[in-house]
C-alpha cells in the first residue's frame, strides 16, 4: 500500500506544534474490471501472471472474469443488463462493431494517434500491420477498440516432402503449378484442399488473393466512398456492377482461370474433403501443402510432435507473363483483427478510470506482453515489434490486404451460387464463355436484390454519404 505523510491541522491537533506527524494510507485505486473470452486453463494462467506483473508495476488491480466462447457473449450481455458491466472487455470485430454502434464502447480514434506509454516515441497504432489497422475503422472517425492479435492465412509447406521430392518452395504462380505437377508425378498429393461445400474457406481465400493480384486499378476506381476504409465496400461494389465497371470478360475472369489451372492437382476426392480433413492429411504427411489459418498451428505442432518442419508462404505471386494485369505483388487472402480490447463508453465520465483503462490496453498490446502471448499461446501479435513464436514467423504480414473481398460472392447466399458455377467450370462441364456469362448474370441478379433490400439507388448514392457529409462520423 502506498503511504504518504499528511500534516494535520494545528488547530485540531496541538501535538503538531511539537512536530509530530501521523502516517495515513493514500486513497487506493479502484479495481479495473476486465471481461475476456478464454478457452483453456493454460490461457487463463498466462493472463493472470501477466496481470499480476501489471499490478506490481502500476498499482492498478485487475479483476479478470473469463468465460468460454459458448458463454462469453451471454455473460457479457447479462452484465450490461444488470448494470455490472466491465470497464474493459474483448471481442470479435463484428461484436465490437455492434456494441460500438449500440453506444457501449469508447471511440479509439484519437487514441490511435497518441503515444503508447510502453513504447515511447511512436504513436500507438504505428506498429499495427496496415491491413489489420484498415479493418478496425467503422468509418473514418470511428474505431471500436484496439486489436491484441490477428488471424491470417498462409500455405503451409511440408519441408521434408519438398526435400524428398526435390521440389523448391514456390514463390510465383507458375512455380506453384510446376511444384504441384512434380508432386503428382512423385505420387504425393500436392495440396490438401477442402471442397466439400461452398462454406469451406480455402477456395474463397485463393480467389480473393488471385483476384486482387490481377484487378489492376479497379479497386481504386470502385473505392469512391468518403468513409474509405482501405477496401471496397458492398455498396461501392453494387454501384460498380450497375454502372458496368465490373466485367467478367476482363478483370474479374483471371482468378477463376487460375483456379481451373490448380483444380487438376486437387485430387478426385477434394469435393468430399473438409478443412479439418485437409489439415489431418497434412499432419500425417499425406499432402505437401495446405491452406490454413494461424490458429491451427498450435494443435498441428502437438500432433506432429516435431516429426516434420514447415514453412509458411503467401499465395504465390502472379507474374505478368501469366497475366498482363498483375501487379506482381502478393496479396493476403484473408486477415482479421482478433481479441479486440474495447473500453466501456461510460468511463468517459470518469477521467481517471478512463486513463487507467487506456493504460491497461496499451500494456496488453505492448511489445513485451505481445511477445509472451505469441510464445506461450501461439497468438499472432498485432504489435509488429513483438517476437513471433518460431513456428508463426511465416505468418508475419508483409503483403497488402485484399481490397476487393467479393470474388467468391457478395454474401452467403451468393457464395453458394458462385461455388456451383465454379465447379461446373473447373470440371469442364461448361466452357469459359458460358462460365463468364453465368457469373456476370449471377452478380447482377444478386446486386439487384441487395439494392432493393437496402433501398440503394443512384439518387441516394447507394447508401453512401455525399461529398462533405458523413452519417456515421460522430466522435
Amino acid at each position: 500500500m502506498i503511504i504518504k505523510k499528511i500534516m494535520l491541522s494545528a488547530l485540531l491537533f496541538p501535538v503538531l506544534l511539537a512536530g509530530v506527524y501521523k502516517e495515513v494510507p493514500a486513497a487506493e485505486k479502484a479495481d479495473l474490471v476486465v471481461f475476456q473470452e478464454l478457452e483453456s486453463e493454460e490461457s487463463r494462467e498466462t493472463y493472470e501472471e501477466i496481470l499480476t506483473e501489471y499490478t506490481e508495476e502500476t498499482g492498478t488491480k485487475i479483476r479478470l472474469e473469463t468465460y468460454s466462447s459458448s458463454d462469453y457473449r451471454k455473460e457479457l450481455e447479462a452484465a450490461f443488463a444488470e448494470g455490472n458491466e466491465p470497464d474493459v472487455y474483448t471481442g470479435s470485430l463484428a461484436d465490437m462493431t455492434k456494441d460500438f454502434n449500440d453506444g457501449q464502447l469508447h471511440n479509439f480514434l484519437y487514441l490511435y494517434d497518441e503515444e503508447n506509454v510502453y513504447q515511447p516515441g511512436e504513436s500507438w497504432s504505428d506498429k499495427l500491420p496496415a491491413p489489420v489497422k484498415d479493418k478496425m475503422y467503422i468509418s473514418n472517425k470511428e474505431i471500436p477498440g484496439y486489436p491484441a492479435s490477428f488471424e491470417t492465412v498462409r500455405i503451409l509447406c511440408n519441408k521434408e516432402l519438398f526435400d524428398s521430392a526435390h521440389v523448391e518452395i514456390p514463390q510465383t504462380w507458375a512455380e506453384f503449378l510446376e511444384s504441384c505437377k512434380k508432386f503428382m508425378d512423385s505420387g504425393i498429393r500436392p495440396l490438401a484442399f477442402p471442397g466439400s461445400s461452398y462454406g469451406e474457406p480455402a477456395w474463397q481465400w485463393i480467389l480473393n488473393s488471385l483476384g486482387n493480384q490481377t484487378a489492376g486499378n479497379l479497386s481504386d476506381f470502385l473505392d469512391v466512398n468518403e468513409r474509405e476504409k482501405g477496401y471496397v465496400e458492398l455498396n461501392e461494389f453494387c454501384r460498380g456492377l450497375e454502372q458496368g465497371d465490373i466485367d467478367f470478360q476482363k478483370e474479374f475472369l483471371s482468378p477463376y482461370k487460375r483456379f481451373q489451372e490448380l483444380a487438376q492437382f486437387l485430387g478426385e476426392d477434394f469435393e468430399n474433403m473438409t478443412q479439418d480433413q485437409a489439415l489431418e492429411a497434412f499432419e500425417k504427411g499425406e499432402a505437401a501443402m495446405v491452406l490454413t489459418e494461424s490458429s491451427s498451428i498450435k494443435k498441428m505442432e502437438a500432433v506432429a510432435e516435431g516429426e516434420f518442419s514447415t514453412e509458411a508462404i503467401s499465395v504465390p505471386v502472379i507474374m505478368k507473363d501469366t497475366d498482363e494485369n498483375s501487379a506482381e505483388k502478393p496479396v493476403l487472402p484473408y486477415v482479421q483483427p482478433e481479441m479486440i480490447y474495447g473500453i466501456n463508453s461510460s468511463l468517459k465520465k470518469e477521467g481517471e478510470k478512463l486513463d487507467m483503462a487506456v493504460d491497461f490496453v496499451q500494456y496488453m498490446t505492448s511489445e513485451k506482453v505481445q511477445s509472451r502471448l505469441s510464445e506461450e499461446l501461439y497468438l499472432l501479435p498485432s504489435n509488429q515489434n513483438a517476437a513471433f513464436h518460431k513456428v508463426l514467423e511465416g505468418f508475419r504480414i508483409s503483403e497488402d490486404g485484399a481490397r476487393i473481398p467479393f470474388f467468391a460472392g457478395m454474401n452467403e447466399k451468393h457464395r453458394k451460387i458462385v461455388w456451383d458455377i465454379l465447379k461446373e467450370y473447373i470440371s469442364g462441364e461448361i466452357p469459359e464463355t458460358e462460365f463468364s456469362e453465368k457469373m456476370q448474370k449471377s452478380y447482377e441478379t444478386e446486386e439487384q436484390e441487395i439494392k432493393e433490400l437496402k433501398g440503394w439507388n443512384i439518387t441516394n448514392n447507394y447508401g453512401m454519404p455525399k461529398t462533405g457529409e458523413c452519417t456515421m462520423c460522430a466522435p
